[in-house]
């Protein structure tokens, strides 16, 4: 039996270059940090922002495996009422974005809607290249482009609604 990679997805906070982390949550909040959770004090406000995420898969091994690709992420099901959780991931002309601190206006990298069903094919990529992979010959420690989303919740938001983020990716032996 074939022993599958360790890829786990890291969280870049803070300025340029930030603190880079393993995440256990991808709680959207009006703080930028990690593994928050959702209280009175970092709700996203009616008619704001949640902070950008900047995330990334990290492979750490290999393993069996001797390539990494086909990066993809979306969420469970959209958002209540006019709420949007936008983010940079598309399955054509994905953009490579240097790591910026993340902001809690409107995003100007998490232009697209954030799929609510897997998509067709990868849409998060490396270098730039929605078709490269990650190769044992770079050694563990390799990076995904950056994920960015947001979430924007309309003035009139009342109730906040729970989703879940997916992120799969593919091995080559």
């Amino acid at each position: 039996m074939a022993t599958p990679a360790t890829v786990i997805i890291t969280e870049r906070n803070g300025a340029p270059a930030g603190s880079e982390t393993t995440i256990t949550n991808t709680n959207m909040v009006n703080v930028d940090a990690v593994n928050q959770t959702v209280s009175k004090t970092t709700a996203i406000t009616a008619g704001g922002y949640s902070y950008e995420k900047w995330q990334r898969y990290k492979v750490t091994a290999f393993n069996d495996a001797t390539d990494i690709g086909g990066f993809k992420a979306w969420a469970s099901a959209a958002l209540t009422g006019s709420d949007v959780h936008k983010t940079n991931a598309r399955i054509a002309g994905f953009v490579n974005s240097a790591y910026a601190q993340p902001i809690a206006t409107a995003s100007t990298l998490a232009d697209q809607v954030m799929p609510i069903s897997e998509p067709a094919s990868a849409n998060v990529g490396i270098g730039g290249s929605l078709t490269a992979t990650l190769a044992t010959g770079g050694g563990p420690n390799q990076y995904s482009d950056y994920l960015i989303h947001q979430v924007a919740v309309n003035a009139a938001t009342t109730v906040g609604k729970s989703i879940t983020m997916n992120y799969q990716y593919d091995e080559y032996a």
